[in-house]
């Protein structure tokens, strides 16, 4: 405990100090705004996005590869989303979450796994071996931060997590979800109470298997300490595949005795004779690239170290000059893997003395260790001069238990060659025109396999194994499955109008222009394309274009629909009127409804329609006519607008089949006799509180039934009734509060 409690000391003490850095300080980590994307200046921007540097020859012979060749993959479906992944495998200070995975399937195609903010959802694309894209599918998003991806023989995982600043323990703040080769959600297991504010915070998120067992390695930020900070430190998990719990876990301070780093800007877990074997980048506790050596078989669902008589052993593979907890350190880890006799670290680093946190040139190395004798041998692979440009952080790729592939890039091309299980160098460099990405290369039928993304571009990568110098550059096309699209911009007679179109798949859109279609003539009379009716032209200018309906063309129509709009020649219109003679005579006709913009029509309108049953009228409508529905004897269904403000004189007179009115919020004025003799009116609901016995017209009622239910205004209760029953409805009818 004495020691733990020195250690918490410490990491205090330095805190405090560190506040004073600036930029690189320790500030960063209460300020950070997004788990993957911290503060960083703008030069280091410039750095990740593209090494800049003025080129020289390697040392090394370099073998420069045949040019990369074009092949343009056919049958593409869309794969357009919003993002990129190249070259975000580069770190410059801390690393972040790998979005972008391939998985080489039975059969030899490749499933493409891809995590982007603006990718709704986890999207799964699958390829043939000609990198064709066969089908796709977004998985729904769990937590809302992105951890990681790991696909075993028999299932996928997916780790997400969620913000926790208010520090709850009862917060769910890392989940692992679990899915069948088919992407049906099998389960979770979920993590709480677990010092985290910040899942996967200025880290990665990496996972190994050692039987039922699922280990993951990644970081956090912590719950405010005792100086007022929330410091950073790696985050270890042991979940069971089968049951979906998680076994054990390590998120507290303690030192690395428990396998506890902080700063750790990056982690990698690998599993030898089931015991862990983790790889961080440290900043402070310690300040170095270190192996860490867990003691715990993880068979037992355990890896925490619990009776402190046997502690994690540790390696300081490459330790870096500078204050303990100086976020700059010049180095990076891009791979860990483990060979027959070596643990072997791929990464790149500046010249580590006491310049090395001003310099800007890194070197790739891989370091390898003994099983045995923990003896470190750091093996360049580039000697590149200070000043004389950099690499990137370099990948990894395990061939064969003694055979590896290291990659990096540098000025727009890709750099690679193989390694033995002893981290020296065989052969010779080769390069190709490209770029890395986060995607850890795959080996599939032969090749070295990765791809990256920018937007509506997408490239495979490949590298023959067995030829080093033929290697390919795969230029996957941009496919879109375009709607009909639609008219966002109306053309006018003088301007010139625009329609977009949408695709189905990723949302993107594109336009097209529309031509200007030139002044039509007011009065004019005009079919518009799907034939259904007549319009008159009204109005077609700068300040808006409106026709009237004219009539149907089919004179036998039974239903009828006058639209709140119509596109005649690329143009849209409102229609906004009714002609008087529009439905005259229609004794077919039982159904109309009349569109949102229409606001008026005349008494003359439905003028023997006699058959009419059903009656929609739309929202701009100000008035019923006097006289409009007189005697419409099948008259049942009548459904008013909210614009309507007036009902005529007589509009409803002698409607003996009218069972059901609704008078709207907005109606001032009912006239003279509006609903006599509606003999089969069963409800009666007036939502209106403007109306007064003065604006309601003589006998507006009378002869409605006498079991009728009159629904009012709670406020207006005792007025209406009195009211109501002054102008025709029964003493006797039911009055309700509504």
């Amino acid at each position: 405990m004495l020691l733990l409690r020195q250690r918490i000391q410490c990491f205090n003490s330095w805190c405090k100090r560190l506040q004073f850095v600036g930029t690189g300080g320790i500030s960063y980590f209460r300020v950070m705004p997004t788990y993957h994307n911290p503060t960083i200046t703008e030069d280091e921007k410039m750095k990740r996005m593209k090494q800049v540097s003025i080129g020289v020859l390697l040392v090394v012979a370099i073998l420069v590869g045949i040019p990369s060749v074009k092949v343009e993959a056919t049958n593409a479906v869309c794969d357009v989303y919003h993002g990129e992944n190249a070259e975000n495998q580069n770190y410059t200070r801390w690393a972040r979450p790998i979005e972008s995975y391939l998985t080489v399937l039975a059969d030899g195609s490749l499933m493409r796994v891809q995590y982007g903010s603006e990718i709704e959802g986890l999207l799964v694309e699958y390829y043939d071996k000609n990198y064709n894209v066969i089908s796709s599918k977004i998985v729904a998003e769990e937590l809302p931060i992105w951890g990681g991806f790991y696909a075993t023989e028999g299932n996928y995982f997916v780790v997400t997590g969620q913000y926790n600043t208010e520090e709850s323990a009862d917060k769910e703040v890392f989940r692992i979800t679990k899915y069948d080769t088919e992407w049906n959600k099998l389960g979770t297991a979920s993590l709480r109470d677990c010092n985290t504010t910040v899942p996967f915070d200025a880290g990665s998120c990496r996972m190994d298997v050692s039987g039922k067992y699922l280990l993951i390695r990644t970081s956090h930020e912590m719950y405010k300490s005792s100086d007022g900070y929330n410091h950073q430190a790696n985050v270890t998990m042991e979940v069971d595949m089968e049951t979906m719990t998680i076994t054990d876990s390590y998120t507290n301070v303690m030192n690395i005795s428990i396998g506890y780093v902080s700063h750790s800007f990056n982690q990698f877990i690998k599993l030898d004779n089931n015991q862990i074997v983790a790889v961080d980048h440290g900043d402070a506790y310690p300040r170095s690239i270190v192996i860490i050596k867990y003691p715990t078989d993880v068979s037992t669902g355990k890896f925490v170290p619990r009776d402190y008589s046997s502690y994690c052993s540790s390696i300081n593979v490459l330790a870096f000059p500078g204050e303990i907890g100086q976020n700059a350190t010049g180095a990076s880890v891009g791979g860990f893997e483990i060979s027959n006799s070596k643990y072997l670290i791929a990464g790149n680093t500046v010249a580590q003395d006491d310049s090395n946190l001003t310099r800007t040139t890194r070197n790739v190395f891989v370091a390898a260790v003994d099983k045995e004798t923990s003896t470190v041998s750091m093996n360049l692979l580039t000697s590149y001069d200070e000043g004389d440009g950099t690499t990137s952080t370099p990948q990894l790729v395990k061939i064969s238990s003694n055979n590896y592939m290291m990659l990096w890039s540098r000025e727009g091309k890709v750099y690679y060659a193989l390694v033995d299980g002893t981290g020296q160098m065989s052969g010779n460099v080769h390069s190709m025109a490209g770029e890395l990405s986060d995607c850890v290369p795959v080996v599939c039928e032969g090749k070295i396999v990765w791809y990256t993304w920018n937007e509506n571009e997408k490239n495979f990568y490949d590298i023959d194994i067995a030829d080093l110098s033929t290697n390919r550059k795969v230029e996957v096309p941009e496919r879109h499955a375009w709607d009909a699209g639609v008219v966002t911009k109306a053309a006018t007679a003088t301007q010139k109008g625009e329609k977009t179109y949408t695709c189905s798949v990723c949302k993107t859109t594109k336009t097209e222009e529309i031509s200007a279609i030139g002044t039509p003539a007011v009065d004019e009379k005009i079919i518009i394309e799907d034939a259904s009716a007549t319009y008159k032209i009204m109005e077609a200018n700068e300040n808006g274009n409106a026709v009237i309906y004219e009539a149907p063309t089919d004179k036998e129509s039974t239903s009828v629909v006058v639209p709140a709009i119509v596109t005649i020649n690329g143009i849209t219109y409102k229609v906004t009127a009714i002609s008087d003679t529009a439905f005259a005579g229609s004794k077919k006709l039982t159904s109309v409804t009349i569109g949102d913009n229409v606001t008026e029509f005349s008494a003359k309108t439905f003028k023997g329609c006699t058959n009419l049953k059903t009656l929609n009228i739309g929202n701009s409508v100000t008035s019923i006519p006097a006289n409009a529905f007189k005697n419409f004897k099948k008259l049942t269904t009548v459904k008013m607008g909210a614009g309507v403000k007036t009902i005529g004189k007589n509009a409803f007179y002698g409607c003996k089949a009218l069972k059901t009115i609704t008078i709207g919020k907005n109606v001032t004025k009912i006239g003279d006799k509006a609903f006599y003799g509606c003999s089969k009116m069963k409800t009666l609901t007036i939502k209106s509180s403007k109306l007064t016995t003065k604006k309601i017209g003589n006998k507006a009622f009378t002869k409605t039934p006498k079991s009728i239910t009159v629904k009012v205004p709670k406020k207006k209760f005792k007025a209406y009734k009195s009211m109501l029953i002054k102008r025709g409805v029964n003493k006797k009818a039911k009055f309700k509060k509504s």
